[in-house]
């Protein structure tokens, strides 16, 4: 029942769209014919195949050189590490770069602390004696035995020193140390 119901107009327009089509078509076709001999239709037809191979080959080497390009960029000189005199470059290159845009006062201190003779020092003291562990452990020391020092004196009637809290850090630090150290050396002997 589905069958499909056409008008009498839809008919005819459908008539003259066709024989239209068919119209041009022809004239499009003995245009053709008319321009197109045998020899310059084989000409033509060489010359649009050299045209194409020239512009397939063009894109081609151009795609080459940027795919080249590309992976000379994206690729870095595999190496370990840097060396020393690289290091001491960069360092030096960004110092510089950073210290034009201080203030003058800003700079000179910056000078002085990044000299290397300073920078030695502070390394080397900072991964001994200033750890913040044992600085920590002094300064709790401090604390608690400066207190129980002071109490007892004023309970007896001492007068102190002034040396007392110097002598309790240090000792603080020392406890500290020793604890510090054992327990190092306890997590590297346990991780081996």
């Amino acid at each position: 029942m589905s069958e499909k119901l056409t008008t009498n107009q839809e008919t005819s327009n459908a008539d003259i769209l066709k024989q239209a089509g068919d119209a041009q078509r022809e004239a499009l076709q003995t245009k053709l014919e008319k321009e197109a001999t045998p020899e310059t239709n084989k000409e033509h037809l060489e010359q649009n195949a050299r045209h194409e191979a020239l512009e397939l080959a063009s894109s081609a080497e151009q795609e080459q050189t940027t795919e080249q390009t590309e992976t000379k960029t994206n690729e870095k000189p595999h190496r370990n590490k840097p060396t020393k005199r690289e290091l001491d470059a960069s360092f030096k290159q960004t110092m510089t770069h950073i210290q034009k845009t201080m203030k003058p006062a800003n700079r000179a201190f910056s000078k002085v602390i990044h000299n290397p003779a300073v920078d030695t020092v502070s390394n080397i003291t900072a991964n001994t004696i200033a750890r913040p562990n044992l600085i920590f452990a002094g300064a709790l020391s401090t604390v608690i035995l400066c207190s129980i020092i002071y109490f007892v004196a004023k309970f007896y009637s001492y007068t102190l020193s002034g040396t007392e809290a110097i002598a309790t850090f240090v000792l603080g630090w020392i406890i500290g140390a020793i604890i510090e150290f054992a327990r190092v050396g306890f997590a590297n002997s346990r991780s081996r």
